[in-house]
Formats: C-alpha cells, structure tokens, sequence
C-alpha cells in the first residue's frame, strides 16, 4: 500500500520507457504529480477538461424545446 492507502505496482521505469510498457501505461490517467515523478511531462497528452460534457439535442434548436424537456441549466434537451 502507498501512502495514501491505496494499492499501488512500484515501477523503476521512467519517460517513454514507462508508455511502452502496457502494464504501467495509464495513458491521460496519470496525475499531474505522477507526470512530473515519473519524467513523462511533454511526453503525455493532457486529459480532456473536467467540465466538458457531451451535449445530445433531440430538437433542432433550443428554443424549439419545451421547459420541461431541458436540463436545469436550460441547455440541454432530453429525448422523451
């Protein structure tokens, strides 16, 4: 167990060393701390921002749908 209590595989690879090797390749999963620990800055794409969320739209444009049909920030719609 690692310091925070969570299971953890020790690895001795670092960089691209690291990315080739499926079983410790996590890909965008890495933490910013653990890019930086394990030399892999530059060498990972960033993950995808948190706050960006797929939209469905069942109507062709917002103002066609009802109030009932869309989320509660009004920008979505729901298919009924």
């Amino acid at each position: 167990m690692g310091p925070t209590g969570e299971e953890y595989v020790a690895v001795d690879a670092r960089g691209e060393a690291l990315l080739r090797d499926p079983l410790t390749n996590k890909g965008t999963a890495f933490t910013q701390a653990e890019r930086a620990d394990l030399g892999l800055d530059g060498l990972v794409v960033e993950p995808p921002d948190n706050n960006h969320r797929v939209q469905k739209k069942c109507c062709p444009t917002p103002a066609t749908c009802s109030a009932s049909s869309r989320d509660s920030d009004g920008t979505r719609c729901e298919r009924a």
